[in-house]
């Protein structure tokens, strides 16, 4: 599911240890999509051993029943959500990390960053009174811009609270200054109706928020839906992250996160 280039394109930014994070980000990415793919290969066995008799799982008198296939299909939307919410949290690290790796200074960040540093220090020492939080922020905000401090290590903050539907992840992009390049036939796919209006990411976020507060059980989540539906679910949210990686990727290499006049002369790919 990725270009057959994808290593090779990102290897010629010269920001190599940036590009090297992203290298990671697309790797652990294609090999989650792999575990995916594998448990649907397994899914269509189960299935094709069904509709003759009741699939049987290796050499031993176990047999799978048409309720535990349900269960097993069930399972696809937790994995899913596991990719989705793994991989967009890894993109903005990634962001954090270039910023702390570069000893980029908040002044020479991009308007959007600079005020997402500022936010996460104001949300610093909750349990301090005030006055006393208020002092300290006055005090580091003035390290930093008077003392030419650089940005330091940034933490995920609110960003990584998962149930990143599609709306949700453009509106993060947007609000780091990343824009996302999405093919229109994936942008598409990801918001076609799948059950409720629901697009496949956001069917993804709600069937595993049910199941991991107890909504629906496993057997009524993979009821009425078949391998195929399933792979269609993982080939439209795998397509669509993959677009979003790439844009992370270019956003990094680009310096586009600093503002223009601090980017290097000769930045990007």
């Amino acid at each position: 599911m990725l270009p057959k280039n994808w290593k090779k394109e990102l290897i010629r930014s010269e920001s190599f240890c940036w590009v090297n994070n992203m290298i990671d980000v697309l790797q652990e990415f294609k090999e989650r999509v792999g575990e995916i793919d594998a448990y649907l290969e397994f899914l269509s066995y189960c299935d094709a051993q069904l509709r003759d008799s009741l699939p049987r799982v290796g050499k031993t008198p176990v047999v799978i029943s048409s309720m535990q296939q349900r269960v097993l299909h069930s399972s696809v939307y937790v994995q899913l959500y596991n990719l989705v919410e793994s991989t967009i949290n890894k993109c903005i690290e990634s962001v954090w990390q270039a910023i702390h790796e570069g000893k980029w200074k908040p002044s020479d960040l991009s308007d959007k960053l600079r005020l997402e540093w500022i936010s996460q220090k104001t949300k610093k020492n909750k349990i301090l009174s005030h006055q006393d939080k208020l002092d300290n922020i006055i005090m580091d905000l003035l390290n930093h811009f008077i003392g030419g401090s650089p940005v330091g290590e940034l933490q995920m903050g609110k960003w990584g609270r998962g149930n990143y539907d599609d709306k949700k992840i453009c509106l993060l992009a947007k609000k780091l200054g990343c824009k996302l390049n999405i093919r229109e036939d994936y942008k598409e796919n990801i918001k076609r109706h799948v059950k409720n209006d629901w697009g496949p990411l956001k069917l993804i976020v709600e069937y595993r928020n049910d199941l991991a507060h107890g909504k629906i059980s496993f057997a009524e989540c993979g009821a009425n839906v078949t391998v195929e539906d399933l792979r269609k679910i993982t080939e439209d949210t795998a397509n669509y992250l993959k677009e979003v990686v790439i844009s992370f990727q270019l956003f990094v290499s680009s310096y586009e996160f600093l503002n223009s006049s601090s980017r290097p002369t000769r930045a990007g790919v």
